[in-house]
């Protein structure tokens, strides 16, 4: 009987082992970020101040809606930094992980992002990204920044998703007293 209940200790040790060693096998798997793109520094503070503790994916997105229908929601948004938003986001950039330091900002690559939300493996569940970062609400993506002449009006996109809610949104931020503050958000849910 002794040795009956030993060896069905060592099958559950042995098993659940496994299931770990599997899960911590993916969750250790490095991904290197990609080449960071040149963006100016102006832009990084204005993404600092109105992001925290975050994983964004490295390379931008770009969320759009005509001028007119931005308007109808942010009466005031300046014309020249609607349109060098869009300038700027005519190819996408990485961004730089050591502008983020100080944020709690985390980068993710492409391809780590494949890998735990797109991955056929984990039945394109969530569970794997939110196994490793666990304190996180889902992944964000961001836009570069459309700036006005004077880089007082900025403009910026963002996406935000998880298993059971997506968000884009554009906000419209003015600089007072050396801070970006959001004065205006045009959003559509995306799932």
């Amino acid at each position: 009987m002794y040795k009956i209940l030993l060896f069905g200790i060592l099958l559950v040790t042995l098993f659940g082992c496994e299931k770990n060693d599997i899960h911590n096998q993916s969750n250790d798997k490095t991904f290197l970020l990609d080449k960071p793109d040149t963006i100016a520094q102006i832009e990084y503070d204005m993404i600092c101040q109105s992001f925290d503790s975050i994983v964004l994916q490295q390379t931008t997105d770009f969320f759009v809606l005509p001028l007119s229908v931005i308007r109808q929601e942010i009466n005031d948004l300046d014309s020249i930094a609607y349109k060098n938003f869009v300038d700027n986001n005519t190819m996408n950039y990485n961004f730089d992980s050591t502008k983020f330091v100080e944020t709690g900002i985390k980068l993710i690559s492409i391809a780590e992002r494949d890998y735990l939300i797109d991955n056929p493996d984990f039945n394109y569940s969530w569970d794997e990204f939110f196994n490793k970062y666990p304190d996180s609400h889902g992944l964000f993506t961001i836009s570069r920044v459309g700036f006005n002449s004077d880089s007082t009006n900025a403009i910026l996109s963002s996406g935000f998703s998880n298993p059971s809610y997506g968000m884009d949104i554009i906000n419209y931020y003015k600089l007072e007293d050396n801070k970006w503050i959001l004065t205006g958000s045009i959003g559509i849910h995306t799932q």
